[in-house]
């Protein structure tokens, strides 16, 4: 189903397993952040369903994306200190963007597809609360990747378990 194709510019280039490191370090943070920062999203939701629509959205999302990361670079098999030495193919990251462009396009036609359901107009909500929040964290991540903005984000020197 994904082939790399449409991200040429990074299949030709291989890349260091730090680079996957660093993606891990961002989705460990940002699941850390989406109950740190309950305040914040009190303030713009003054639903509490909405708020636990918007935490369990970005949650699922995050966690797809670790799994597919952990899967498909099979992480696990590597030992720590081998981690950061190995060499990945650059079809991998371009994979990987193919398939948030997917996950962003699901989503995208879920939300889009919300206003057909003959559903309560707060469950409706909640449901749309849910997907947006799955939208963004898939954007955000597939920016990141795009721009390397990655990089600069998550520190280099932190050595915490994934």
């Amino acid at each position: 189903m994904f082939d790399g194709r449409t991200y040429p510019v990074f299949k030709v280039k291989p890349f260091r397993g730090s680079r996957v490191r660093k993606l891990l370090k961002w989705i460990k943070r940002s699941k850390s952040q989406v109950f740190k920062s309950k305040r914040e999203i009190r303030y713009f939701l003054e639903d509490d369903m909405l708020l636990k629509a918007h935490n369990h959205g970005k949650f699922v999302a995050l966690q797809t994306l670790k799994r597919y990361i952990k899967e498909s670079f099979d992480v696990d098999s590597l030992v720590k200190r081998d981690f950061n030495k190995k060499a990945f193919a650059g079809v991998r990251m371009a994979i990987l963007l193919e398939y948030l462009d997917h996950q962003m396009t699901i989503t995208n036609d879920a939300i889009e597809s919300l206003d057909e359901l003959v559903v309560d107009e707060e469950f409706e909500s909640y449901l749309r609360r849910y997907l947006i929040a799955q939208y963004i964290i898939y954007r955000d991540f597939h920016s990141a990747i795009y721009t390397g903005e990655i990089e600069s984000d998550v520190d280099e020197d932190s050595d915490e378990d994934l």
